[in-house]
């Protein structure tokens, strides 16, 4: 028998050795949510919401949800889940902020930055609430300590609530502690021959008649003496009013004592005794309110909440694939009348939500990348030591050119124009989608070894917008300029006009890359009706064509400079240049007529049509519609509604009224900036007054109403697909917040493309903005150049092709338009030229001197054989998806189409050979079904 129990305790320890190897492994691929059971991965978790796809986990304790794919197995956490012995490098709150949901960001009256987290701020507190709804669950949270821990402690309380509250809540092994900690105390008044109550400072005549008692304990005459100075003591610690023991009155002792006992707290308690109680209180459920409810009873201040406390919920809910995460605009608030230093009051206003900050979060030793939406796309190599580099962070839709923003914002080339944002982690990954609250969104990413050890993306919502104002003659638009005696921070007077909502859809296996993720939210776009597929019969890819009309140009007249319009390209001119691409072979031209107006490239006021006069006489203008008619080239005549270049008198446009405001009531301006020196250029024709959206609806019915009367189909729009900007007026009633500015130029978009039955040409394109645009050009191609970001990849153009025929930018500006050109190949573009019939000594030293690459005769053959080219490789795939994107080597990438044409695009100055083909240096090649079809 005992060899028997031996062997078996070595079969114990040699399993428990093997186990322990075995949870050392797993260790060694940190949060890896891929290992051991879902019950191991989920233990703390309980099941809250569940479908055909997804399972959402909640963690009552801590607020943090799970949500485990089906399909894969893998689940996917809002925080870290071995974030205890992962996280190497933030220490204290910072690592214990890895465990939030939420961070604010908020500014005192002062205008002192406050940084606070759901974890730290809130649950650490045991102040948030859970409530199950249709479809997942709430979470409310209450951030900032509304209760001190002293709170929590009542310090007089009777001995019926005593046992209902604190006995009733608490475990039966944790009620000795409590009565351990506490006097009972009952009041009783005695005739004058009991001895007198003496207590040290405390005047004879307070408690004169009156003597206390412990019911149901016989107490020594030294224990009678230190309970009784002890309820002294603790009335005085109660009230802000008695400053000491000789403060106390007759009418301070108090009487409710004598109608029934009650517990006093101890005052000699050992402090982790008293932590240790308050930790179980908090636990309860219970508030201070109901905790030391009868203080008023007692004589005793009730216990006063801090008034720097925010409200914020979030909302999980499962939607077929996808998490669906929202924070309702009614659930924020914020301080508004609170005390700050000096007696005095003032808001705290709430600035921004950092949502989900860790969602995801892959950590030091993980393979992957994060996927940010800057121009056409970037990447995020896990990891990639760019420690150096500003972590990325970017405004959804560029920047609202009615804020102030930071000069490293004002720098950027490129802009988000798709509210996405992804992460891969080894075989899965994720999309987020965001919903609602887009303009007012930041996306912002990370990598391991900055501020803590996780590669993380996430949104940001801005609550209260802050600008501004520069005191004593400070430059407002200097950057960074700080100091009470020098600026004021201003804030938008109300919440936005918006939820916020992100959306969470999971891919794995071959999905779980930036393919799959460009045709997850394809798909998205799709169901939502914004993208349609572009005719299949349509095939031929477009060839866009820009021609600048007139420009203004400051010559001297009787030596005094004014400013002339320099025709560049007249109308009859217009109708040559085209007839001679047209004869070279070109076909499916969209011509695109910018400067056509009066007042040229930066045209008066559009309250209706107006020609310029330089360019010809309005029958010419017709003879240029006829003749585009006839030869089936479709006509995009440019026109700025939300940018407003000049304003005159008697022009339809009054500057006080119509245009936006900044949060400082100046006027806000698409500001651009001085390549040399930095500053803002001021004048309207260089940074164009912003249009109040506001007054959008209007200006369009006045322009369109007169433009249709033409005869043109097709209307080419600047500023309308790219620009949300807020109208900071000073009445809540009159105020655009960014939310409500995007929503009027979604309608007006409807419009145009509805009511008036005009095709739409959009020079650059948001998300919302796609479903109303037949053509897009200056699409983007590449992206800002952030030095996190690893690689450009074109994920825009993945989304897009075969829905809309895009362009990126022309191929007569690039620095290297052979390169460009190659570009237009890779990424399924079509060629895009901005020319004129004039050379470029007629805007020689003028504002317009980056035209110089114009003249239409230098370009026409060279242009002509690549469109040639192009539409030989791309014509046959115009209507087709692309399906995958990958860089083979280094420069040299390979994008593939749904009908399995391939093309192998190589940047490099020599050739390359992959599996036996040869691809050309700066060159590229085609395959067909996997067999080379040509090379170039």
């Amino acid at each position: 028998m005992r060899t028997i129990e031996r062997l078996d305790w070595n079969t114990v320890v040699v399993a428990l050795l093997v186990m322990s190897v075995l949870g050392l492994l797993q260790g060694s691929t940190p949060c890896d949510a891929s290992l051991g059971s879902a019950d191991e991965r989920l233990s703390g978790y309980e099941l809250a919401e569940e479908n055909d796809y997804l399972e959402l986990w909640l963690n009552r304790d801590s607020a943090e949800v799970a949500v485990l794919d089906r399909k894969s197995g893998y689940i996917w956490f809002s925080n870290p889940p071995a974030r205890a012995q992962e996280e190497r490098i933030a220490e204290g709150a910072l690592k214990e902020a890895t465990g939030s949901q939420i961070s604010l960001t908020c500014y005192t009256p002062r205008d002192q930055r406050l940084s606070l987290e759901s974890y730290n701020d809130s649950v650490r507190y045991g102040q948030f609430e859970i409530t199950a709804i249709e479809g997942g669950v709430r979470v409310d949270y209450t951030v900032g300590q509304e209760w001190s821990d002293q709170d929590f402690l009542p310090i007089i309380i009777s001995q019926d609530e005593f046992h209902r509250l604190i006995l009733g809540s608490v475990d039966e092994s944790e009620r000795s502690l409590f009565l351990n900690s506490y006097d009972l105390v009952q009041l009783v008044e005695v005739d004058e021959s009991h001895p007198q109550v003496e207590v040290y400072q405390v005047n004879p005549s307070a408690l004169r008649g009156y003597t206390f008692v412990s019911p149901g304990s016989e107490l020594t005459q030294r224990a009678h003496k230190t309970m009784v100075d002890n309820l002294v003591d603790q009335l005085v610690n109660g009230r802000e009013d008695l400053s000491g023991r000789s403060d106390i009155k007759r009418e301070d002792i108090p009487l409710a004592l004598m109608d029934s006992p009650a517990y006093v707290l101890k005052a000699g308690i050992r402090s982790w005794d008293r932590t240790g109680m308050i930790d179980i209180l908090r636990k309860t459920g219970l508030s201070p309110l109901e905790l030391r409810g009868d203080h008023e009873k007692y004589g005793l201040d009730r216990p006063t909440p801090n008034p720097i406390v925010f409200h914020v919920a979030v909302e999980y809910t499962l939607e077929g694939d996808s998490l669906v995460v929202r924070v309702p605009i009614d659930s924020i608030s914020y301080p508004t009348n609170a005390p700050y230093t000096g007696g005095k009051r003032g808001a705290y206003p709430l600035a921004s939500i950092d949502l989900l900050k860790y969602f995801g979060a892959a950590g030091p030793s993980e393979q992957g990348y994060i996927f940010v939406p800057d121009g056409s796309g970037g990447i995020i190599d896990f990891n990639n030591g760019r420690h150096f580099a500003p972590a990325y962070q970017s405004p959804v839709y560029g920047r609202d050119n009615s804020l102030d923003e930071s000069s490293e914002l004002l720098a950027q080339v490129e802009r988000i124009y798709l509210p996405v944002f992804g992460m891969k982690r080894g075989d899965n990954g994720f999309i987020c989608i965001i919903e609602e609250g887009q303009p007012l969104a930041r996306i912002r990413a990370d990598v391991a070894g900055r501020v803590d050890s996780y590669n993380k993306v996430y949104p940001a919502f801005t609550v209260l917008p802050q600008g501004t104002s520069a005191l004593k003659g400070v430059p407002q638009w200097r950057s960074g300029v700080t100091g009470g005696d020098q600026q004021i921070s201003i804030y938008q007077s109300r919440k936005p006009d918006s939820d916020f909502q992100v959306r969470y859809t999971f891919l794995s296996g071959d999905d779980a890359d930036y393919s799959g993720m460009a045709r997850r939210y394809q798909q998205y776009l799709e169901h939502r009706g914004v993208l349609r597929p572009l005719n299949p019969d349509d095939d031929g890819l477009p060839f866009f064509l820009e021609l600048v009309g007139a420009v203004g140009v400051k010559k001297p007249v009787l030596g005094i400079p004014r400013e002339i319009m320099e025709p560049i390209t007249t109308y009859s001119q217009a109708g040559h240049t085209v007839e001679a691409f047209l004869d070279q072979g070109v076909s499916n031209i969209k011509l695109v007529y910018t400067g056509w107006m009066s007042g040229g490239i930066k045209h008066r006021f559009p309250k209706g049509v107006s020609l310029e006069a330089n360019l010809g006489s309005e029958q010419d203008f017709r003879r240029l519609r006829d003749l585009l008619d006839n030869r089936g080239v479709e006509f995009y005549p440019m026109v700025s509604l939300l940018g407003v270049y000049r304003d005159t008198w008697f022009d339809g446009f009054s500057l006080m009224a119509m245009g936006a405001r900044r949060l400082n009531r100046s006027t806000s301006q698409i500001v651009n900036y001085d390549r040399v020196t930095g500053r803002p250029l001021d004048d309207a024709a260089s940074s164009p007054y912003v249009l109040s959206a506001s007054w959008l609806p209007r200006v369009v019915d006045s322009f369109v109403r007169d433009y249709v009367k033409y005869g043109i189909p097709g209307l080419s729009l600047k500023f309308m697909g790219t620009h949300v900007d807020s109208d900071f007026r000073g009445r809540d009633d009159q105020l655009v917040d960014r939310c409500q500015a995007m929503a009027i130029v979604e309608s007006q978009l409807l419009r145009i493309d509805e009511d008036f039955g005009l095709d739409l040409l959009l020079s650059g394109a948001n998300d919302y903005a796609l479903r109303y645009a037949r053509y897009v050009i200056n699409a983007p191609e590449g992206s800002s150049g952030h030095n996190i970001v690893n690689r450009a990849v074109p994920f825009y153009q993945m989304v897009v092709h075969g829905y809309v025929d895009y362009a990126g930018l022309p191929l007569n500006h690039s620095e290297s338009p052979r390169v460009s050109m190659l570009k237009t190949i890779e990424t399924g573009a079509s060629p895009y030229f901005q020319l004129g019939a004039s050379s470029a000594s007629k805007i020689k030293d003028t504002a317009f001197a980056d035209l110089f690459s114009m003249d239409y005769r230098v370009w026409l053959q060279s242009a002509a054989k690549f469109y040639e080219a192009a539409d030989e490789v791309l014509g046959d795939v115009r209507t087709q998806r692309i399906v995958r994107h990958r860089e083979l080597s280094e420069g040299v990438f390979e994008t593939v189409y749904e009908n399995g044409k391939s093309i192998v695009v190589n940047y490099r100055a020599e050739d390359v050979e992959l599996s036996g083909i040869r691809v050309p240096a700066f060159g590229y090649t085609v395959f067909q079904g996997g067999t080379q079809d040509e090379t170039n």
